[in-house]
């Protein structure tokens, strides 16, 4: 619908003659090909952008040409593109809103006063309402950034650029080939009380490079950043720096340069400390590098480097798509869609203004929000487990402001906003209906009730060859992949500790059978001793003879003989219980999958089917079924292919007996695999689906949070 050329309120405005305060300045953009104008309020730092309408409005404000004056001469300029009198309204509002006009009429000082003490408590509030960032503003370190900026300017650089893109590639490297002694470190350290101490006073330091890296390359370009502060980053002081003026920067790598430098500088300080964590022995200070690198990787990938969080990477992807206000018309873009396709507001107005935007918006608002509520959620748990009291109030104030508070106000929208006089009955039934439809759907749709697990394929414990005693590999008796029969031998172990211990019995039985001669001539009592001597001496003749008849393993079935590694197991010192290999036959593989006690309530009771996929054969999906199910739960896992180590879910227990113990009390079930196990790759993980039939999305979310609170919080 054609929008109106003449304003009714024209009236009110025409007779002014406006103009620019001095202490703004206009910046010319382009994005996507279509030029915009940003302009920059030096008294208060922010910044407004503009089209080139507008702009051409602005450009006639001289404080001599009447509003209307104004208008004509846009009229001639632009034609058809002319902005309508209701536009030169709305833009007049916003400046005057900017406090960036000043008329012929005086101004009225008091309102003046009052619209930035309202644009403070705005503020104040915003910052108040985001509960993980809490802002404290300290001074202004323009000067300070000034002298000190030929220092640094090497380091933003095209020769230190090469420089930095090669240490980073070093430590992912390295990184790579000690992943996980890396995971053990965190698993071990992080979350103790020491090296929590040690965090209160690395992180901040880390960030202080980072908020100066941005400064620094803001000044770079003739930026100004005039404060420096402190934000309660969950409770945590760090400090932060407005390198907001970058916004005025023509050219977008500039502005881009500025919003990745403090991720790169935080990369540089990981890579650094990675490379001589990998160098230096346990200690102090290689838990000081331990620290900056968990720092700059983890904070990279989920908060200043991710896009989907209004921090750096949000700065960075906005410029890169040439999008500015990305975040904000995303919501805006979701609001219109709603207002004029739903609620019928022809008024409504699209936030799109270039070809491309709008699949933008679409994906941008809706994954920000689905990872924000994650990050929160994450957030909110952690801190209930260790602060209970703060954790559940963060919860509660984060439930306010993002989902309560955000309903409130469209409710307050459909039932008074002056916009929907006409609609109003139709905004309020389909608000209504929404509303039924999506808490129907919620409540009583049923959805497939799955449940995924992974396992590893082990044969059966009968053929299964062990080490019953220690010693080394001597040699190979039989060829691996060779059919062998049962009793064969199959390796031949060596131990000349039991066979020199075997000579000095031997030869201790020959001295006690002599004195046992002896003594049956003269001395009965004597006899009688040396004759307890001599059996329980034989005793330990027999059992050592056991362990020296266990260095020949033979095989305990007919079958395949499989032997992992075969070719560096010569020469090795094998421990007594030690998993050498297999001898499989024609039966069924099996593989082990382990599941938790919440998961296991579950597979008890119902099952309708049950689908596994080999890791070395993932397009294929085999329908299978249980044979066994442990009856006794274990901290136990059947495989290091499980662990955390191994690429698997579950997180080994330091304080445990073996390297395998958990933490988790699970269960084991056993799958038979329709192919023969001669046929599968013993060792190799499967990942395992459990189907539950159907439930709604209630039911399975319902369960899933009391399984939370059982498991996490033990209530």
């Amino acid at each position: 619908m054609d929008r109106p050329l003449f304003s009714e309120h024209w009236y009110r405005v025409k007779s002014l003659r406006p103009k620019l305060r001095p202490h703004t300045r206009l910046h010319r953009h382009e994005y996507r090909k279509t030029i915009w104008y940003v302009l920059e309020d030096n008294s208060s730092a922010r910044y407004h952008r503009f089209n080139a309408a507008a702009y051409q409005v602005i450009g006639l404000m001289n404080g001599q040409r009447t509003v209307h004056q104004i208008w004509e001469d846009v009229n001639t300029l632009l034609g058809d593109a002319a902005p309508v009198q209701d536009d030169i309204i709305h833009l007049l509002g916003q400046l005057h809103q900017a406090d960036a006009l000043q008329t012929d009429i005086a101004p009225d000082v008091e309102e003046m006063f009052r619209r930035g003490e309202q644009y403070e408590q705005q503020q104040r509030l915003g910052r108040i309402k985001n509960p993980l960032a809490l802002r404290l503003r300290l001074f202004d370190p323009d000067r300070f950034l000034d002298k000190t900026l030929p220092a640094v300017r090497r380091l933003y650089s095209l020769p230190f650029l090469l420089l930095w893109c090669a240490l980073v590639a070093l430590a992912a490297a390295l990184a790579g080939s000690h992943w996980g002694e890396l995971i053990d470190t965190a698993r071990s350290e992080a979350l103790t009380p020491a090296n929590l101490v040690l965090l209160v006073f690395i992180y901040p330091a880390v960030k202080l490079v980072h908020e100066l890296a941005h400064a620094y390359a803001a000044k770079l370009y003739h930026g100004e950043v005039h404060e420096i502060g402190i934000m309660l980053l969950v409770f945590m002081p760090v400090p932060y720096v407005d390198a907001s003026a970058a916004a005025t920067f023509r050219d977008k790598r500039m502005r881009m340069l500025v919003g990745a430098a403090g991720i790169m500088a935080e990369l540089l300080l990981a890579a650094l400390a990675l490379c001589l964590w990998v160098v230096v022995e346990p200690g102090v200070i290689s838990s000081i590098c331990f620290n900056i690198a968990l720092i700059g990787g983890v904070s990279t990938v989920l908060f200043n480097g991710n896009p989907l969080l209004r921090f750096d990477g949000y700065y960075v992807l906005a410029d890169a798509i040439g999008i500015p206000n990305l975040s904000q018309r995303a919501n805006r873009y979701l609001t219109y869609l709603a207002q004029h396709y739903l609620l019928g507001m022809q008024a409504a107005r699209s936030p799109v203004t270039a070809p491309g935007e709008a699949p933008w918006f679409l994906f941008y608002a809706t994954a920000s929000f689905c990872y924000r509520m994650t990050i929160m959620a994450l957030i909110c748990l952690f801190l209930i487990e260790n602060l209970f009291i703060v954790g559940v109030l963060l919860a509660v104030w984060a439930i306010y402001n993002q989902i309560f508070l955000p309903l409130l106000k469209q409710l307050r929208f459909v039932l008074f906003d002056p916009g929907l006089r006409r609609n109003r009955s139709r905004a309020v039934l389909v608000s209504t209906l929404s509303l039924a439809l999506i808490g129907g759907l919620i409540m009583w749709l049923p959805v497939s009730s799955l449940t995924r697990f992974e396992g590893v394929i082990r044969p059966p414990e009968e053929t299964q060859l062990t080490a019953d005693t220690d010693g080394f590999v001597e040699m190979l008796l039989a060829n691996p992949g060779a059919t062998v029969t049962t009793g064969q031998p199959l390796i031949q172990l060596g131990n000349v500790f039991h066979r020199g211990e075997m000579a000095v019995k031997r030869a201790h039985m020959t001295e006690l059978t002599a004195r046992f001669r002896e003594a049956r001539v003269s001395d009965r009592v004597k006899t009688r001793l040396v004759q307890e001597e001599i059996r329980a001496l034989r005793g330990e003749i027999d059992r050592l003879q056991q362990k020296i008849d266990a260095l020949l393993i033979t095989s305990p079935t007919t079958g395949v003989f499989i032997l992992p590694r075969a070719e560096d197991l010569p020469g090795q010192y094998i421990h007594q219980g030690q998993l050498l290999g297999y001898v499989v036959n024609n039966e069924k593989a099996i593989a082990r999958v382990v599941v938790t006690q919440q998961d296991q309530d579950r597979i008890t009771q119902r099952l309708d089917a049950v689908e596994l996929r080999l890791a070395s054969a993932i397009d294929n999906i085999l329908q299978v079924r249980l044979v066994r199910a442990v009856p006794q739960a274990s901290h136990q896992l059947p495989s290091k292919v499980l662990s955390v180590e191994g690429g698997g879910p579950f997180t080994p227990d330091p304080t445990g007996l073996t390297e395998l113990s958990t933490r988790e009390r699970l269960f084991e079930y056993e799958i038979e695999l329709p192919l023969p196990a001669g046929q599968a790759m013993i060792g190799d993980r499967v990942y395992v689906r459990f189907d539950h039939g159907s439930e709604s999305l209630w039911t399975q979310l319902s369960r899933r949070i009391r399984q939370l609170f059982l498991s996490r919080l033990n209530v």
